[in-house]
């Protein structure tokens, strides 16, 4: 059986309003992805919010992520 993502938009927190993945289900690992810009340069980072929950709570974590107070040297 194939599993699709649900795109979703977090509202809140460090990815609010970026364009969000997320897969659950009985044939599915549960995850939510989303490609964030990390610098004014253009370069993007991938980040992952998994584990034993639903949709809606990997929404509500990814929500509560709060940005970095320094950049990634």
């Amino acid at each position: 059986m194939r599993v699709r993502p649900r795109a979703v938009t977090p509202r809140g927190g460090a990815l609010s309003g970026l364009r969000a993945h997320v897969v659950a289900g009985a044939w599915a690992y549960p995850h939510l992805w989303v490609v964030a810009p990390a610098s004014v340069a253009g370069e993007k980072v991938v980040v992952t919010v998994a584990g034993d929950a639903t949709a809606d709570e990997l929404v509500a974590v990814a929500e509560s992520l709060a940005p970095l107070a320094a950049p990634l040297d």
